[in-house]
C-alpha cells in the first residue's frame, strides 16, 4: 500500500512541472506555430497547472518544494496570461449600438452532426443580425434549414465541397458574391476549404466586403499555414473596409465589428 501511496505521489509530483512546461512553451506559439497548438488546450492547462502548483506545494519539503513551487508558480502565470484578458473581456459590457449606420453580423459553425436546426433558427432570430455566415453547412443541415431563413433573408449564396468547404451566407440586404472560384458547388471535389466573399453596398454608397471561411485543423501545421497565406493573398486585394468572420481553427479568438459612419 505504501508503494502504490510512493508512485501516486510521484506521478501528481512529476505532473505538475510537465503541466507547467506546456504552458511556458505555448507563450512561444507566436514565434515556433507548432508550439500554438498548446494554446488550444489552455482551458484545460490554467486549471491544471494551478493543480500543481497546489500538490507541489503540500507533497514536497526542502529546496526541491521551493524550486518545484517557482517552476509551477511559471506555469500558471504563462497560461494565466492568455486565459485571464479573455475572462475579463467577457464579462464586460459591450458598448450600445448607434441607432442607425449600424450592420449586424452573426457567424456560426452549426457542427456537421447537428441536426436541430429549429434550435439554430431560434438562436438566430433571437440576436436578430442583418448578415449570417455559416460553417459546417452540410446538405443535411442546408434541406432544414434554408426553409426557415429564407422568409427573412432572401439573399443568400451556398458552398458545397469537401471537408470544410461547406458555407452558407444569408442576408436581408442585398449583395454581390464575388466569384473567385473558391466557392465550389460541388460536394465530391477535392478542396479541403473554401470561402465566400461578397460586396455589400449602403445606402450612402459605401461598399463593405465580408468573407467566410473555414480553416483546417492545425495540425500538421504547415498544411493550416498554406490555407491562411492563401486566404491572406485575397483579402490583401480587397479595398475598404472588410470583415472577415467564420472559424479558423486558431488562437486566439478574434470578434470583429464594423459601422458605417
Amino acid at each position: 500500500m505504501s508503494l502504490l501511496f510512493l508512485l501516486v505521489r510521484l506521478g501528481l509530483v512529476l505532473g505538475a512541472p510537465g503541466a507547467a512546461t506546456w504552458s511556458i512553451l505555448a507563450v512561444f506559439g507566436f514565434a515556433v506555430p507548432v508550439l500554438d497548438l498548446l494554446n488550444h488546450a489552455q482551458i484545460l492547462l490554467l486549471p491544471t497547472t494551478l493543480i500543481g502548483l497546489f500538490l507541489v506545494t503540500i507533497l514536497l519539503a526542502g529546496n526541491w518544494r521551493s524550486a518545484a513551487m517557482i517552476y509551477a508558480f511559471l506555469g500558471v502565470a504563462a497560461s494565466a496570461n492568455v486565459m485571464v484578458p479573455e475572462f475579463i473581456a467577457s464579462t464586460q459590457a459591450r458598448p450600445a449600438a448607434p441607432a442607425t449606420g449600424v450592420v449586424r453580423m452573426m457567424t456560426h459553425n452549426l457542427f456537421g452532426m447537428n441536426y436541430a436546426m429549429d434550435k439554430v433558427t431560434a438562436a438566430i432570430f433571437v440576436e436578430d443580425p442583418d448578415i449570417i455566415v455559416l460553417q459546417e453547412y452540410f446538405g443535411e443541415q442546408a434541406r432544414e434549414l434554408h426553409p426557415l431563413l429564407i422568409e427573412r433573408y432572401p439573399y443568400y449564396v451556398r458552398c458545397r465541397g469537401g471537408k470544410r468547404a461547406n458555407l452558407g451566407l444569408y442576408s436581408r440586404i442585398p449583395f454581390e458574391q464575388v466569384e473567385d472560384g473558391a466557392c465550389p458547388d460541388n460536394a465530391y471535389v477535392t478542396e479541403r476549404t473554401a470561402h465566400i466573399l461578397a460586396k455589400f453596398h449602403t445606402p450612402d454608397g459605401k461598399v463593405l466586403s465580408v468573407m467566410t471561411t473555414h480553416m483546417d485543423w492545425p495540425l500538421p501545421v504547415q498544411r493550416q499555414q498554406d490555407q491562411l497565406d492563401k486566404l491572406s493573398g485575397v483579402l490583401n486585394t480587397i479595398d475598404g473596409p472588410m470583415i472577415s468572420a467564420g472559424d479558423f481553427n486558431s488562437t486566439p479568438p478574434v470578434l470583429c465589428t464594423a459601422q458605417f459612419r
